[in-house]
């Protein structure tokens, strides 16, 4: 069969020769190529301009144009059996729709389409419809699936990739964003590098994420589900504002939207419409630490309990908050080291309880200071340098009375717990210094091999053990 074209351009790259640079300079319409055996090269340029014709093809690049004058089916085929291994790139077919023989279906690489005031965009084949498409709208370029109506579609968003469908031009759906993601049903990805997923879900906000029904991600990197949520007013699309929400859980309906939980990017979170409320209490319910609590928000805060490894120790005592309290380090300073700097005095190291070894490690140095050159047990305490997770803690002391008494009632979680963390537990064969002053020449420690009993001891003793704490 002989195939009819007009040159559009040049022969290029020829794998079996049959022209080279071949053109008719003739405006006559009825002027025409003859070249019997279809194209038996790499690269093609050409117009098929007559109805209802084959076009057979032997090529890897083929670009084809239809122009006005067709009004009939154009039809692609390769031979058969088609070669294997061969790979055809198809791109510009417009005007009247192009169809594909099944040989050239199995090998196409890609079908892209452009129509330039002829026709109107045709639909290439109804035989393959996953293939994405690469379109350029407005001035952005990006991919949808091949064959979808652009009248349903915003422009699409430059490097976006568009899976989603739609079948309604009242709003304009698929992937408008910069490198954003749209698929399944109706969804809108306007954000920049924002994803939307299910079913008319939206993502507004930059880096955002939409999936559900009817979702909508209005701020800057956050994330959406659920159904008809509700969107918190003036959430900045394009900046992380720690007001502005992060997660929504919608349980909403297609009439009345609102979240079941939000949580902000400053740590505090929503749970509204809480079945169990009383009448007396607000529209929001919150649990901390499983205590429920009644209010507008409330700051979730992390509460410590003995035992946990924290700010470079092991916590041994927490105030009522549950937020602060001390921490003893996971290895003994000293396996034996005196009390006082080598002079007996009054240092007035008095202080006892709770978060007092501080003052008494300071007045135990601020009144022996250097001394004879031999270190001793505050002097220690005080140059200490503990790098936990990053974290360099410096501020260490020696334990008052009290502080001691504590950390040997939870000798064996802390020594857990020490030991989980590359630690160690205590000497329950020795004794431990305080940093309370009991006289000019005594001091207190707490004998750990005798039931915690605690004693006066002479300052000047070296074989007393020491374990620092710290406070949070």
């Amino acid at each position: 069969m002989k195939q009819l074209f007009c040159v559009l351009a040049v022969v290029l790259l020829m794998q079996n020769v049959y022209a080279q640079h071949v053109g008719i300079n003739n405006s006559d319409p009825n002027l025409s190529l003859d070249i019997t055996g279809g194209f038996g090269i790499r690269s093609v340029i050409g117009i098929p301009y007559l109805n209802n014709y084959n076009v057979p093809i032997n090529v890897s690049f083929i670009e084809l144009q239809q122009d006005g004058n067709v009004t009939g089916p154009v039809t692609i085929i390769g031979p058969d059996p088609w070669i294997d291994g061969r790979r055809v790139v198809i791109r510009n077919i417009c005007g009247y729709p192009a169809t594909f023989g099944t040989t050239v279906i199995k090998s196409l690489e890609t079908k892209e389409f452009i129509c330039r005031n002829i026709g109107g965009w045709s639909v290439i084949s109804e035989k393959d419809p996953s293939q994405l498409e690469k379109i350029t709208e407005g001035s952005n370029t990006g991919w949808r699936l091949l064959g979808r109506d652009p009248d349903y579609y915003e422009n699409i968003g430059q490097d976006a990739v568009d899976f989603s469908k739609s079948s309604n031009s009242n709003l304009l759906y698929g992937a408008s964003g910069i490198r954003s993601f749209a698929a399944n049903s109706h969804t809108i990805a306007s954000g920049l590098s924002s994803a939307a997923f299910n079913s008319s879900s939206k993502a507004f906000g930059t880096s955002s994420t939409s999936m559900g029904f009817d979702t909508k991600a209005s701020s800057f990197a956050s994330l959406s589900i659920g159904q008809n949520n509700d969107t918190i007013a003036g959430s900045n699309r394009n900046i992380w504002v720690e007001t502005d929400p992060v997660f929504i859980i919608g349980n909403g309906t297609p009439t009345q939207s609102s979240n079941a939980m939000t949580v902000y990017k400053n740590g505090t979170f929503d749970l509204q419409n809480h079945t169990s409320l009383p009448s007396n209490k607000t529209s929001k319910f919150y649990i901390l630490n499983g205590v429920p609590y009644y209010g507008d928000s409330m700051l979730v805060t992390k509460k410590y309990q003995i035992g946990d490894f924290a700010f470079g120790g092991i916590v041994f005592w927490v105030d009522e908050s549950g937020q602060h309290g001390l921490v003893c380090a996971k290895t003994d300073q000293s396996a034996g080291i005196r009390w006082y700097a080598g002079t007996y005095t009054n240092t007035m190291a008095l202080a006892d309880g709770p978060l007092s070894g501080d003052k008494n490690t300071l007045l135990c140095i601020s009144n022996q200071g250097y001394g004879d050159g031999s270190t001793y047990a505050a002097r220690i305490s005080n140059e200490l340098q503990v790098t936990e997770n990053n974290i360099t803690y410096g501020d260490w002391y020696l334990p008052s009375r009290q502080e001691l008494a504590l950390m040997y009632a939870n000798r064996a979680i802390i020594g857990t717990t020490s030991t989980s963390h590359g630690g160690s537990g205590f000497d329950l064969t020795v004794s431990y210094w305080s940093s309370t002053e009991y006289d000019f020449y005594n001091a207190y420690m707490i004998q750990f091999f005798d039931n915690g009993n605690e004693v006066q001891n002479n300052k000047d003793s070296s074989n007393v053990n020491v374990r620092v704490v710290r406070r949070f």
